[in-house]
């Protein structure tokens, strides 16, 4: 039996939901901020990371109840 789900993919929203939020934070750092540490350079990058695999993995779970709904 197949099984259809009306909502667009996920993974291509998040990713630029991922994207505008970071061109945004780029756009906030003044001169000063670009001379951040090694170590908290790389603490950003793995919490940007960690919520874009999190939002990869979880939309699987999301599309798939919503798929039950619209099925009919």
């Amino acid at each position: 039996m197949l099984r259809f789900s009306f909502a667009p993919p996920p993974s291509k929203s998040y990713n630029l939901i991922i994207r505008i939020v970071a061109i945004n934070k780029i756009h906030q750092l003044k001169g000063s901020d670009f001379n951040m540490s090694k170590a908290t350079f790389l603490k950003y990058g793995f919490v940007v990371l960690f919520i874009g695999i999190f939002l990869l993995r979880a939309q699987k779970f999301i599309s798939e109840p919503l798929s039950y709904l619209f099925s009919g």
